[in-house]
C-alpha cells in the first residue's frame, strides 16, 4: 500500500484518541512532567526518565533492535518506578524495628511520582508503536485498531485520574495516587462483574463530560478502520492494476474491487452517522436512536445480502 494511504487511513484510525488528547487537555499532564523536570527537584529524576522513554523508543524504531537500544528503553521504562521501590526496599532492611517514616515516606511520594510519570507517557508510547506498525505494515490487521481502543481508554483512564495540587510535585504525587487507587477499583469491578457481586464505589474518578463531536469522531474511525481491515487483507487485489499495455498503475478505492462486502459496510457506516447524528437532534433521546437505528442497520445488511444473493442464484440458473 501506497505511503500516502497509510498515513490517511493512519489518521482516520488515530482521530479518536487525537481528539481526546486535546478535550481532556492531556498537554497540561505532560507540561506537569516537564516543569517537575526543571523544577530540580527530588522528583525529577523519574520524570525525565519517563520523557527520555520517548526519545530511546524513536531511537530504536528508526535504528531497528540492538543491544544500545534495548538497554536504553529498558532503563528509561523501568527507572521511574524501579528505582524508588529499591529504596524502600533497602529502608525497610536497614531499618531493624525502627523505620524512618520520613524518609520511607519520601521514597512513596517518589515511587507515585513515577507511577504517575510512566502512565502519563504511555499513550505517547502507544501511539509512536502504533504508527511505526501501520507504516511498516507490520502486526496483524485488527492489531491496530485494537490499539486504538487501548490508546484511548489510557488517555481517558489518566484524565479520569488527574488530581490539582497546589504545586506541580503535588500534583504528580496526588495523580500517581489516584491511578493506583483507581487501578485497583477497575480490578475490583472486573471481579465483582465475574462474581456478580456488589459493585465498588468509585471515589477519585474525575468525570468527563461527553461531546457530541464523538458521532463524526466515531464514524470516521470505523470507516477508516474497514478500509484499513479491506487494504490489508485484499490490498493486492485493491492497489496494484496492471494496465493492458503492462505499465503498473496505482489506484485507491477502485469500487469495482471493493466488493459488495465492502460497499454493504461502508454503507452501513455511513446510515449509522446519519441516522444518529439526524435524528438524534430531533427526537433528543440518543440511546432510543441508537437501539433503532442498529435495528435498521442490521435489517438493512441483512436485506442487502438477501438480494445479491439471489441476483447471484439468479445469474445461475
Amino acid at each position: 500500500m501506497d505511503t500516502r494511504y497509510k498515513l490517511l487511513l493512519l489518521l482516520g484510525i488515530s482521530l479518536p484518541y487525537i481528539i481526546q488528547f486535546y478535550y481532556v487537555g492531556y498537554y497540561r499532564f505532560l507540561f506537569s512532567l516537564v516543569s517537575s523536570v526543571f523544577g530540580a527537584s527530588l522528583y525529577s529524576f523519574s520524570a525525565l526518565m519517563a520523557l527520555l522513554t520517548i526519545f530511546t523508543l524513536v531511537n530504536r524504531i528508526s535504528k531497528g533492535p540492538g543491544a544500545l537500544q534495548d538497554s536504553l528503553i529498558i532503563t528509561t521504562l523501568t527507572t521511574p518506578v524501579v528505582f524508588p521501590s529499591l529504596i524502600m526496599v533497602v529502608l525497610l532492611i536497614t531499618s531493624f524495628g525502627s523505620l524512618p517514616s520520613q524518609y520511607f515516606g519520601a521514597a512513596a511520594d517518589l515511587y507515585l511520582v513515577g507511577i504517575a510519570s510512566m502512565v502519563i507517557v504511555l499513550p505517547i508510547l502507544g501511539i509512536i508503536i502504533q504508527w511505526s506498525g501501520m507504516i511498516k505494515s507490520r502486526g496483524t490487521p485488527f492489531s491496530h485498531i485494537i490499539y486504538t481502543m487501548i490508546i484511548f481508554s489510557l488517555l481517558n483512564f489518566v484524565a479520569f485520574s488527574s488530581f490539582i495540587g497546589e504545586g506541580i510535585n503535588q500534583q504528580l504525587i496526588g495523580h500517581g495516587t489516584n491511578i493506583v487507587l483507581n487501578a485497583i477499583f477497575i480490578i475490583q469491578v472486573i471481579i465483582a462483574n465475574i462474581f456478580q457481586t456488589d459493585l465498588p464505589v468509585a471515589s477519585r474518578l474525575n468525570p468527563i463530560q461527553p461531546f457530541i463531536g464523538t458521532v463524526p469522531v466515531n464514524t470516521i474511525f470505523a470507516l477508516s478502520s474497514a478500509l484499513y481491515l479491506y487494504m490489508r487483507l485484499f490490498g493486492r487485489h485493491t492497489i496494484d492494476k496492471v494496465e493492458t499495455d503492462g505499465i503498473n498503475t496505482q489506484t485507491f478505492l477502485n469500487m469495482n474491487n471493493l466488493g459488495r462486502i465492502s460497499i454493504t459496510l461502508i454503507f452501513a457506516i455511513l446510515l449509522n452517522f446519519t441516522l444518529i447524528l439526524g435524528i438524534s437532534t430531533i427526537i433528543g433521546s440518543v440511546a432510543t436512536v441508537i437501539k433503532t437505528v442498529s435495528l435498521m442497520i442490521v435489517s438493512s445488511f441483512i436485506i442487502i445480502i438477501l438480494f445479491y444473493s439471489y441476483q447471484w442464484r439468479k445469474e445461475l440458473s
